[in-house]
């Protein structure tokens, strides 16, 4: 990750980065995940995340950022996205 782009609610941050393989320059939107066993309530509901992903996959439109992918680990959701 490299610039800080926003730094949103929830736990949410923007930044640039690079995706390592292709050396693809993106966007990562780096979100949170409530911990409900824990009873953090400073992250998204796993249901919010996936809904969100699930739109951004399917949004073909000139003015909406692509996005590319996702990974989950420990409790944050990186969403992949086009600059």
């Amino acid at each position: 990750l490299t610039d800080p782009l926003h730094h949103g609610s929830f736990g949410d941050y923007v930044a640039r980065a690079v995706y390592t393989p292709e050396k693809i320059k993106v966007v990562t939107k780096i979100v949170r995940i409530l911990d409900r066993r824990s009873g953090e309530n400073d992250g998204r509901s796993m249901d919010d995340i996936l809904h969100k992903m699930d739109i951004a996959g399917r949004m073909k439109h000139e003015n909406v950022a692509q996005l590319y992918g996702f990974v989950i680990e420990e409790m944050t959701c990186y969403m992949l996205m086009e600059p």
